[in-house]
């Protein structure tokens, strides 16, 4: 039988503590000691935002200056696989504190998640390998200035991260005695040996979860495959053969670590995911880092880049904010949807005409821009002409619209000429080429889109839709990302 660290957890902890918590509510670190005074300045408490911001109910590591890594079950049930309220979902977060309670402020940070994702491969349910890929990652309000923990190098499964036997530390806040509430108010840690595959397919390739949201009770047996799937195991390095200590509630998310010379060199290979329904009476389940560095690079980019560029060529080819590439295959004299916010005021349309040399091409010969005003470039008797709100915008000049302006980039180098549309963070380049060996620009448009702030709103379209869902996703959590596209003075999102 397995307890989980932060399954049946701490929303559902935090009521029973409000109710009253029985003597079968077990410990946190079992058989740990005070760690070191400020010697972790990457520790992190995972906090419900209820408006006082008291109860600490996982643990986590800062491993970039924005960004958090935590277990995914901290913020989804891993039974059920629903996300858990806001409160929990999108925590407030004390980096590099000692004390659990305190009034000095002074001793840690205090950031808002504005942001997760979770391992889209994390295995929730009654199912073989569950909890597998129990990893997220938080984005924060604004970063930290406190040291991040290190990664491991990639390495992926069946190989071990690190020589069997080898210590790590794990550390978090809670109750001390197994049994009995006794939340620590000093930061605990504990010394942990990494152990070999077998002997985790010993301890766990076969288990047992009950589903207690039904009369009678309901048992699942549970196999898991450590050659293949991305966990490790530990246990209490001091008495091996009989554990005595180790995680538990309120531990859920925290760092199985090889400590270096100071913060910045320690290094995390695990993160707590499950362990024994007696605290510390048998080995512990890690989500395995170093398997799982390919994923955690790519998302932590993700998050916390700021431009993004995206292309759609005349023919239309396109290059996508992802880096996709890709051609379409709308027909001529139809619409193609280049970009469309979804609830917001931002539409980028192009209406396709046929390539004069080869017919059964179909290029971009009219574009259409509308957030506030509108701006229609297109082509006529060989010659652009550009529209503001129905009014002709001459080469080389500049005309204001809401929020931002646009410019008819007069050709003076006979390289191309450029419609350049300027709004809170974005930025729309439509291109006319110059074609030097015909002497004439080419019969159609390129579109380029510079993205300097995360969308305030779902994107659409063939560009659009491009763009990474995990940064658009908390849009539907109404969730307004620091930097987000505003809107213009005087429009509306209707």
């Amino acid at each position: 039988m397995r307890l989980r660290a932060a399954l049946l957890f701490l929303a559902a902890l935090a009521v029973t503590q409000a109710r009253g918590a029985d003597d079968s509510v077990v410990a946190a670190i079992v058989n740990g000691v005070n760690a070191p005074t400020d010697r972790y300045s990457w520790v992190v408490s995972l906090r419900a935002d209820d408006g006082t911001g008291d109860w600490h109910f996982c643990m986590g590591v800062l491993v970039q200056e924005s960004v958090v890594m935590t277990a995914a079950s901290c913020v989804r049930d891993a039974t059920t696989g629903k996300d858990l309220s806001a409160q929990y979902y999108l925590p407030l977060v004390r980096i590099g504190g000692y004390l659990r309670t305190t009034s000095n402020t002074a001793s840690y940070q205090l950031r808002k998640v504005v942001k997760t994702v979770i391992n889209p491969r994390f295995v929730t349910g009654y199912v073989d390998d569950n909890s597998n890929n129990d990893i997220a990652l938080l984005l924060l309000d604004k970063p930290s200035t406190k040291t991040p923990i290190a990664l491991p190098p990639f390495t992926p499964k069946p190989k071990l991260p690190l020589p069997k036997g080898s210590t790590l530390l794990t550390v978090g806040w809670g109750w001390t005695v197994a049994n009995r509430p006794s939340e620590a108010q000093k930061l605990q840690q504990i010394r942990m040996t990494l152990l070999p595959l077998a002997r985790c397919q010993l301890d766990w390739g076969v288990d047992v979860l009950t589903d207690r949201s039904v009369t009678p009770p309901k048992k699942y047996t549970i196999r898991t495959n450590f050659r293949t799937n991305n966990m490790l195991c530990t246990v209490e390095t001091a008495n091996p053969v009989r554990p005595n200590g180790g995680p538990c509630f309120g531990d859920g998310g925290s760092p199985f670590f090889l400590p270096g010379a100071s913060a910045a060199r320690d290094v995390v290979f695990g993160v707590n995911s499950f362990g024994p329904d007696r605290c510390g009476k048998d080995s512990y389940v890690m989500t395995d880092v170093a398997a799982l560095r390919p994923w955690i690079d790519s998302t932590i980019d993700l998050l916390t880049r700021t431009e993004w560029t995206g292309r759609v060529w005349g023919d239309p080819n396109v290059l996508g904010f992802d880096g996709s590439r890709f051609q379409t295959t709308t027909a001529a004299g139809y619409t193609l949807t280049v970009m469309n916010s979804t609830g917001g005021p931002l539409s980028l349309v192009a209406v396709l005409g046929k390539h004069f040399n080869y017919p059964k091409l179909t290029v971009m010969r009219k574009v259409l821009f509308k957030w506030g005003a509108v701006v229609e470039c297109g082509i006529w008797n060989d010659k652009t002409y550009v529209t503001v709100n129905g009014v002709t915008l001459l080469p080389g000049t500049t005309r204001k619209i809401n929020g931002g302006l646009v410019r008819f980039r007069e050709n003076k180098t006979r390289w191309s000429q450029a419609v350049v549309i300027e709004q809170p963070g974005m930025s729309i380049r439509i291109n006319r080429v110059w074609d030097k060996r015909r002497k004439s620009f080419l019969q159609w448009f390129d579109i380029w889109v510079f993205l300097t702030a995360r969308p305030k709103w779902p994107l659409s379209g063939v560009l659009g839709s491009t763009f990474p869902q995990l940064m658009a996703a908390s849009v539907s959590r109404k969730v307004d990302l620091v930097g987000g596209l505003a809107l213009p003075p005087g429009s509306s999102s209707g």
